[in-house]
């Protein structure tokens, strides 16, 4: 999908003008695991315009009447990630599998492609657990660094499901929007344009 749409104009004649109108393409985010964890997250992301991709291997979990928000589901084993899940350039995925062999397994997969966002949920330990287990070089980990975030969300005191996954997805906006965690008091201008000052943050991304 072109970002741009642009429409020639004709006011009168000789008189033409180019309407530029800001497309956003949709984002699509992957996630690994279909536990109830799982479900405040898609119906938040799905609602913050994230199309939404549900990959487990516990095909009854599968379904719209627990993911309404959800376009799609992949059933499926870790041995056949690869096969069954072709990633796109600019995909953000999540592992919340709550089971660090299939996480693992998901990261040997995904961290190859030019995804946006990994994010791992659970402590850094088990991340750096995960990253031994897959056993990437450590030059091209330091190159994807960046794009690894654990523990997913922002730091704002979340308690519940619902609050860890307000937490997530407002992470996942922040890195979409290209934002740094900032209160909107904070900002000079048009709270819609440019970025706000950085220099007095309440959090930040993890």
């Amino acid at each position: 999908m072109d970002l741009y749409s642009k429409t020639n104009m004709q006011v009168q004649k000789g008189s033409p003008f180019i309407f530029d109108e800001w497309i956003e393409p949709t984002s699509r985010l992957i996630i690994f695991g279909a536990g109830h964890d799982v479900i405040p997250v898609v119906e938040f992301a799905s609602k913050a315009g994230f199309d939404v991709t549900i990959v487990d291997q516990r095909q009854e979990l599968l379904n719209y009447n627990r993911f309404p928000g959800a376009v799609g589901f992949v059933h499926s084993y870790p041995d056949e990630y690869e096969e069954k899940l072709p990633l796109m350039a600019n995909d953000y995925v999540l592992f919340m599998s709550h089971r660090i062999n299939y996480d693992a397994a998901a990261f040997r997969v995904c961290y190859r492609y030019p995804v946006k966002y990994l994010g791992f949920l659970g402590p850094k330990s088990r991340t750096e657990q995960i990253k031994e287990m897959v056993g990437i070089d450590i030059g091209f980990l330091n190159r994807i660094q960046h794009r690894i975030f654990a523990p997913i969300g922002l730091d704002i005191g979340s308690e519940t499901a619902e609050q860890v996954a307000l937490s997530i997805v407002s992470e996942l906006l922040a890195i979409k929007k290209d934002r740094p965690a900032t209160s909107l008091r904070e900002k000079n201008g048009n709270i819609h344009d440019g970025k706000p000052d950085t220099s007095r943050s309440i959090g930040g991304l993890n």
